[in-house]
C-alpha cells in the first residue's frame, strides 16, 4: 500500500468541497425556484376575476338600521351598531345576537350621522344634542374547551353640543394632545371648537364657504389637518386646518357637466381622495405641487366609468 502522500489529501480535499459546492449549488436553484413559484402564487390570483365567499348569514330584527358594522379576524365575533344607538354583539357561528348595549346618551336618542374616523372607531351624532366617541376593541377570550375567541367592547364619550349646534347634521371629532376638535355642519355652515380636557368649549369659528355654494357632504383626514366638501353644483372643496384661522385651499369643478357630489372618501394612505356624484362617477384627486406655487393643490388623477345609480356612499 502506498503511502499518502500531499497530493492525494488534497484530491480528497477537492472531492468534499466539489461535493458541498455541488449540494450547494442544487439547493440555490431550489431556493430560487421555491421563491419564484412562491411569487407566481401570490401573483397570479390578482389576474383573476374578484370574487367574494359568504361567510355567514343570518336575519336581524327589522328594527336594527345598521350604521356601522365590525368583525375580529377570526370572523368569530362581530358588532353592528343600529340607528337607535344599541350596539348588538354578534356569535357569528352560532348565527345569534350575544348581547345588546345601550349607547344612547338620552332616552329615545338617535344617531343622525356617523364617521369612521378610524379602525372601529367612531363619530356619532344624536338627535338629542350629544356627539359621542365610540372605539371598539377586540379582546382575546377563551372558551372552557381552551377555544380562543374574540370579544368585542365598545368605549364611548358623550359631548354635549355648544350653543348654536343643536341642529348640526354632521359631526367630526378629532384627538389631540390637550383636547378634542369638533367640526360641525349645519344650515349655518361649518364651524371649528376646541375642548380641552376637563373644561370648557373654545369659541366657535366658521369656515369660510364659497358665495352660492350648497354644502352636500363633508370628510376629513384622520389627523384634522384638510377638510373636504362637496356641493350641490359638482364644486369639490378643501379646506386647510393647521393654522388657527382654516382657509379654504382650493374651488375646482371636476366635470363640465356638473352634478351634486354626495360621497367622499379619504384612500391611499389618507392623501388620496375618491369622490362619487349623482351622476355615478367616480374621481380620484391628489394635492399636487405646481411649478411657482408655495403649496399644493387638488388635481383629478382618475375618472371611472359611470355606473347606472347615483353614488351614495363610498369607502
Amino acid at each position: 500500500m502506498k503511502p499518502t502522500t500531499y497530493f492525494d489529501k488534497a484530491k480528497k480535499i477537492d472531492r468534499v468541497a466539489r461535493w458541498f459546492i455541488t449540494a450547494g449549488g442544487i439547493l440555490i436553484i431550489l431556493a430560487v425556484t421555491a421563491i419564484l413559484l412562491l411569487i407566481l402564487s401570490v401573483s397570479l390570483p390578482l389576474f383573476e376575476k374578484p370574487w367574494a365567499k359568504e361567510a355567514v348569514h343570518f336575519s336581524l330584527p327589522t328594527e336594527n338600521i345598521p350604521v356601522a358594522l365590525g368583525v375580529d379576524s377570526y370572523l368569530q365575533r362581530a358588532y353592528l351598531l343600529d340607528k337607535k344607538g344599541q350596539i348588538n354583539i354578534l356569535s357569528l357561528p352560532e348565527k345569534k345576537i350575544l348581547s345588546r348595549i345601550s349607547l344612547a346618551p338620552k332616552k329615545k336618542s338617535q344617531i343622525l350621522f356617523t364617521e369612521q374616523n378610524g379602525p372601529e372607531s367612531y363619530t356619532l351624532l344624536w338627535n338629542s344634542g350629544y356627539c359621542s366617541l365610540l372605539k371598539v376593541s377586540f379582546q382575546a377570550k377563551f372558551q372552557k374547551d381552551g377555544k380562543k375567541y374574540f370579544q368585542a367592547t365598545p368605549k364611548v364619550l358623550h359631548f354635549p353640543l355648544p350653543k348654536g349646534m343643536e341642529k348640526a347634521q354632521m359631526a367630526f371629532i378629532r384627538r389631540e394632545e390637550e383636547g378634542y376638535r369638533f367640526f360641525f355642519f349645519s344650515e349655518k355652515g361649518i364651524h371649528f371648537y376646541f375642548l380641552k380636557e376637563k373644561g370648557n368649549w373654545s369659541q366657535g369659528q366658521s369656515l369660510p364657504i364659497p358665495p352660492n355654494s350648497k354644502i352636500t357632504t363633508l370628510c376629513i383626514d384622520s389627523k384634522g389637518d384638510f377638510l373636504y366638501g362637496g356641493t350641490q353644483e359638482g364644486t369639490l372643496l378643501r379646506w386647510d386646518l393647521r393654522r388657527n384661522s382654516p382657509s379654504l385651499l382650493d374651488q375646482i369643478q371636476l366635470q363640465k357637466e356638473a352634478a351634486p357630489i354626495t360621497s367622499l372618501s379619504m384612500i391611499f394612505g389618507d392623501v388620496s381622495l375618491a369622490v362619487g356624484d349623482q351622476k355615478g362617477r367616480i374621481y380620484t384627486t391628489f394635492p399636487v405641487q405646481k411649478k411657482g406655487e408655495p403649496s399644493k393643490h387638488l388635481a383629478l388623477i382618475h375618472t371611472l366609468p359611470p355606473l347606472k345609480s347615483a353614488i351614495t356612499l363610498l369607502r
